[in-house]
């Protein structure tokens, strides 16, 4: 999850795209907060997004890690 409009966002950028080439057999996503939809709204709150960026790793479904910046807060 990011923003292209928040710093910390574009400062993993290029480290998310480098495991992405990396691990071609990952699947990698990457979710723009400024885009607005109720399927958006979903996963903002299924998944307590209070800032970006958000990392998960999702193994069948479920997250089985969460990594952000909490010196941000």
């Amino acid at each position: 999850f990011y923003s292209p409009s928040c710093v910390f966002s574009r400062r993993v950028a290029g480290y998310v795209y480098l495991l992405a080439k990396l691990f071609p057999q990952l699947q990698v996503y990457a979710v723009n907060l400024n885009q607005k939809s109720p399927i958006l709204d979903h996963l903002i709150n299924q998944h307590g997004i209070a800032a970006t960026p958000v990392i998960f790793l999702f193994e069948n479904n479920i997250a089985k890690l969460r990594l952000y910046d909490e010196s941000k807060s």
